[in-house]
C-alpha cells in the first residue's frame, strides 16, 4: 500500500478510473492482494460491477426497449453498448446519449431500424 500513498489520491483515482474504462492494469502495482484473493481478481470485481451499473442506467432510461428486446437480449445489447461507448462523463445522466447511434450501427439492431 506504500505505492498508493506515494502517488497521491487524485493520481490514484485517475489510475483506477483508467483501469475501469480502458482496461489499463497499471493500478495493479498499488493494489495489495487480500488474504482471500489476488489483486487481479479484486480489480475484475470492480470492472464487472462498473459495467453492470452502466447496464442498469441504460435499463432505467429505456424501459420500452428493455421490454422489446426481453431481459437477456437487453442485457446483451446494453453490455455491448457499454463496451463500445464507455462512459466519458462523471454524470451518468449522459451515458445513454449515443445509444441511438449504436443501435443504428450495430447488428442485429441496425437491421430493425423501425423498432428503435
Amino acid at each position: 500500500m506504500i505505492g498508493a500513498m506515494s502517488i497521491g489520491l487524485a493520481a490514484l483515482q485517475d489510475q483506477f478510473q483508467e483501469a475501469l474504462l480502458s482496461g489499463d492494469d497499471r493500478i495493479l502495482s498499488v493494489i495489495p492482494d487480500s488474504h482471500r484473493e489476488r489483486r487481479e481478481v479484486l480489480l475484475g470485481v470492480y470492472r464487472q460491477a462498473y459495467t453492470q451499473r452502466l447496464v442498469e442506467f441504460v435499463e432505467n432510461d429505456h424501459e420500452l426497449l428493455h421490454k422489446y428486446l426481453g431481459h437477456e437480449g437487453f442485457r446483451e445489447m446494453a453490455q455491448a453498448y457499454a463496451t463500445a461507448y464507455p462512459s466519458q462523463d462523471r454524470n451518468a445522466r449522459y451515458f445513454c446519449i449515443r445509444l441511438p447511434q449504436f443501435l443504428r450501427a450495430v447488428e442485429p439492431y441496425k437491421s430493425q431500424p423501425r423498432a428503435f
